[in-house]
């Protein structure tokens, strides 16, 4: 049972580890062909390299976990008149002005720091400690519910309650564990 349990958790930190490796250098790789693309732009040499891969830039951004952020614009309207306007972020990422470029290149330099730090935490046991005594949590977080609502709050704790709980009848009514107890404490 237990031999079960462990190959179970450990199949979860190689898929954990994985799937973070994987995006890393994915990551990775669209930061190369997007540091191309400027110097391509810098010669005047036309580069689709990132409008074809946007929607993939874009898809390693939201799994790191980094928000769109709306871009404020400021264009002569003529007349003396001025347009302003805000954009969306991920929907420019191939525009080459003065803001743009220097957004994008911290957003992959975060992801790629976000993925690498996943890929730690696979292996750190502090990690694995973390989910286990707060995972109404974390589960109600990726389901889009604040972790500081009331709500998640009281199951948290009930989640502390039951686990204590079964910690203590597990030990207590364990047969192996009464006769240890009996053997080591028979003076007292």
């Amino acid at each position: 049972m237990i031999l079960k349990l462990v190959s179970v958790f450990l199949i979860c930190v190689a898929l954990k580890a994985c799937y973070n490796v994987y995006y890393y250098f994915l990551a990775k790789k669209y930061f190369d062909k997007y540091n191309q693309y400027l110097r391509n732009a810098a010669k005047n040499i036309n580069d689709w390299s990132v409008q074809e891969n946007k929607h993939r830039i874009i898809e390693i951004f939201k799994r790191a976990g980094l928000k769109d952020n709306n871009l404020p614009v400021i264009e002569p309207g003529g007349y003396g008149y001025l347009n302003t306007f805000s954009v969306s972020f991920f929907d420019n990422i191939p525009m080459i002005d003065k803001k743009t470029p220097s957004l994008v290149i911290q957003f992959f330099k975060e992801s790629i720091g976000v993925f690498k730090s996943r890929i730690f935490d696979s292996v750190n046991p502090i990690y694995w400690l973390e989910t286990a005594v707060f995972l109404p949590r974390k589960i109600f977080s990726y389901l889009g519910v604040g972790a500081d609502s009331l709500f998640v709050k009281i199951l948290q704790v009930f989640w502390w309650l039951a686990s204590a709980t079964s910690i203590i009848i597990g030990i207590v009514f364990n047969t192996e564990f009464r006769i240890w107890l009996s053997a080591h404490f028979r003076n007292f």
